[in-house]
C-alpha cells in the first residue's frame, strides 16, 4: 500500500522524490537537489530506501559548513509522516544540513525524525536554523573533531 501511494504522490504531485538516487548520491547532492527544487511542497523519504551509513565522517564538516545557510530549500519528511498534501512552508539548506547531521549524531538512519522541520524555526513561512540547534551541533563537531585526530 505504501509503494502505491509513494509512486502516487510522485507522479500526482510532481514532489520528485523519485528523481534522486541515494545509492549514486551524497547528502551534498541532496542538499544540492533541495536548493534547486525549492517550489516542490515536499520531498518524501523512505528510510527503508536509504543506504546503511549513508551520511559518513567525511560529509560531516561540509555539512557544518551550510548549517547556517538560508538558502530557500524544500522540505524533507519521512514517509511516515502525516503530511498535508497543501504544505507550502519551506526549509532552509542550513535546516536541511542539521537534519542530516542529527541522524549521523543519532546513529540512525536518515530521515531520524518525521520532518527536517524540527531542525528549524518557522518565521513567514520559511523554517530557519535552530540557533541553540547550531551551536549544540558545532560543540558536538568541535569535540568528535578533536577526538579523531589525537588517536
Amino acid at each position: 500500500m505504501r509503494i502505491i501511494l509513494i509512486l502516487f504522490l510522485s507522479i500526482f504531485l510532481n514532489m520528485g522524490s523519485n528523481n534522486f538516487d541515494f545509492n549514486k548520491s551524497s547528502p551534498l547532492d541532496l542538499l544540492d537537489y533541495l536548493c534547486k527544487n525549492p517550489n516542490e511542497n515536499f520531498f518524501i523519504i523512505n528510510p527503508d530506501s536509504i543506504p546503511i551509513n549513508w551520511i559518513k565522517i567525511e560529509h560531516i564538516p561540509y555539512l557544518i559548513e551550510r548549517i547556517e545557510s538560508e538558502r530557500i530549500s524544500t522540505p524533507v519528511f519521512s514517509i511516515n509522516a502525516g503530511i498535508d498534501l497543501k504544505y507550502k512552508n519551506r526549509t532552509t539548506e542550513g535546516v536541511e544540513a542539521l537534519f542530516m547531521i542529527e541522524s549521523y549524531r543519532k546513529k540512525e538512519k536518515y530521515p531520524s525524525t518525521l520532518s527536517s522541520t524540527n531542525c528549524g524555526v518557522l518565521k513567514n513561512g520559511i523554517f530557519y536554523p535552530n540557533q541553540a540547534l547550531i551551536i549544540e551541533v558545532k560543540s558536538w563537531y568541535k569535540k568528535t573533531k578533536k577526538n579523531q585526530f589525537s588517536e
